[in-house]
């Protein structure tokens, strides 16, 4: 889609999935007119595969908030009409951690079995190398994730995405998100988008009382130990804060607390960003956080609106085109 040419398939291809995927295009060339157009997908073959004998649900995994709740629920709470019977997830190699990084994924693999192996769920490693492709991984992430569920759709009736963005702070600039997950789908294998109905902070309280979770949530993306959250990036400072908003204290995963200094200093230079600080501050009224903190979250709100403006000005776009940084 953001090169404009056909994609042309040697083989047989579902016509569900081919449905949904004209679809897909339909929605993100709507919201992204400038970046992406639509193409025409040739397949030798349509055929669709016959469904699994199984009612086993596969889901991606990372270690992080969003999928060990997802997992979490589906394994320990009666969800009704909802419910799916998760068995498996997958732990991508060259996901978050790069395939360089042997030694840090093999850590994080373990730490991921402890989380999984307490509510009796497989984890299956996996690698693959899309990320090296130049694209815009923001958007790009969950059709990825979606195509790896989908090699082992031979053994699982469905695939489980955990979403990221609820409802209430929903845009188009969220890869993963409840409108179009499930259009990666086909009819012999949904995909499944999950969690959409809950703020991080609600899936904060439910994971306060899973222990190995406390001990080996993974949430960060910068640190220079991809295994272990640093404390410091935007992504480890809101999970703190909304475990310290939840009464829960500082757990385990995180070595050190947060400042209110570093929440001052969240980089979130975006309107998804600004909904994040927003979700945060709703939830430090709500779990009765201190003045001084509330104060660092509306700063740092302030201070993201000014990189918004600041980024987005004409001003701003015609400097970085010309001024180029001096190499010595």
């Amino acid at each position: 889609m953001r090169t404009p040419a056909d994609l042309v398939v040697h083989g047989a291809a579902s016509p569900s999935l081919l449905r949904n995927l004209d679809e897909f295009q339909a929605a993100w060339v709507m919201w992204h007119p400038n970046h992406y157009s639509r193409i025409a997908i040739q397949v030798d073959t349509e055929q669709e595969q016959s469904k699994a004998p199984t009612n086993a649900v596969l889901s991606g995994f990372s270690g992080g908030l969003d999928s060990s709740f997802s997992i979490f629920r589906h394994r320990n709470q009666n969800l009704g009409h909802a419910q799916q019977n998760v068995t498996a997830s997958i732990f991508i190699h060259g996901f978050d951690i790069s395939l360089s990084r042997v030694e840090a994924y093999n850590r994080a693999v373990d730490r991921g079995k402890i989380i999984l192996d307490s509510l009796g769920v497989a984890l299956i490693p996996m690698a693959m190398n899309l990320k090296q492709l130049e694209d815009n991984w923001d958007h790009s992430h969950v059709a990825v994730l979606a195509s790896c569920l989908m090699l082992l759709q031979g053994g699982f009736s469905a695939g489980l995405i955990a979403g990221s963005t609820p409802y209430s702070a929903f845009t188009p600039n969220s890869g993963s998100n409840p409108v179009t997950d499930w259009l990666l789908g086909s009819a012999s294998f949904p995909i499944i988008h999950d969690g959409a109905g809950f703020t991080r902070f609600d899936k904060v309280r439910v994971l306060a009382h899973w222990p190995p979770a406390l001990q080996h949530l993974r949430v960060c993306m910068r640190g220079a130990e991809r295994d272990k959250n640093c404390c410091r990036c935007p992504k480890c400072v809101r999970t703190i804060l909304y475990f310290r908003f939840a009464g829960c204290g500082l757990p385990p995963c995180f070595e050190k607390d947060a400042s209110n200094l570093q929440v001052l200093r969240m980089n979130y230079p975006s309107q998804l960003g600004i909904n994040n600080l927003h979700e945060i501050l709703e939830a430090a009224h709500t779990g009765h956080a201190s003045l001084p903190t509330r104060l660092a979250i509306r700063g740092s709100m302030f201070l993201n609106r000014l990189r918004m403006l600041v980024y987005g000005s004409r001003v701003f776009k015609v400097v970085k085109r010309f001024v180029r940084p001096r190499s010595f």
